[in-house]
């Protein structure tokens, strides 16, 4: 498969074969099934996703860990791109927030102090539902990432 910029094409086709452009990838072969890595701790059978909710408390999480749940959510398919960016973009880690942000509200930054992440959503949808209007896309993906940190607050058993 050769890369041609953002265009990825096979390099195999014959010359009557029109050429692919675009981000489709096509899958030629079934993927592996899943097998345990010896010394992972990780096993076949095991669910990733109630692996990465096992220790997090949404209402008493940090800045740091929730750039890093976000992350995880993501990549098991959990959160869309858009809702990601939201979810785990936190001014509080970035070098020069004391000098920026800080400096016009008077707060430090604390990306390791645990809050009540619930209400920070539930704060951010009200706002955007009152401004956007709450069938805004702004409103929409903070209700979706609200209803996560819901969820993980009172899971529901999985493995029934």
């Amino acid at each position: 498969m050769k890369i041609d910029g953002d265009n990825f094409y096979s390099g195999a086709l014959n010359k009557n074969t029109p050429r692919q452009t675009g981000r489709k990838l096509i899958v030629v072969e079934d993927p592996l099934p899943l097998e345990a890595v010896k010394g992972s701790g990780i096993s076949a059978t095991e669910r990733p996703l109630e692996k990465i909710l096992e220790n997090i408390n949404s209402r008493n999480i940090s800045p740091r860990e929730v750039a890093k749940l976000g992350f995880d959510l993501y990549v098991a398919g959990v959160l869309k791109w858009d809702e990601y960016s939201d979810f785990s973009f936190q001014a509080e880690l970035h070098p020069e927030f004391d000098k920026t942000i800080g400096a016009l509200t008077g707060e430090k930054a604390r990306p390791d102090a645990k809050r009540d992440f619930i209400k920070v959503w539930e704060d951010k949808y009200s706002f955007s539902s009152r401004h956007g209007g709450s069938h805004s896309d702004v409103a929409k993906r903070a209700l979706h990432i609200l209803s996560i940190l819901r969820r993980i607050e009172s899971p529901v058993n999985t493995s029934a």
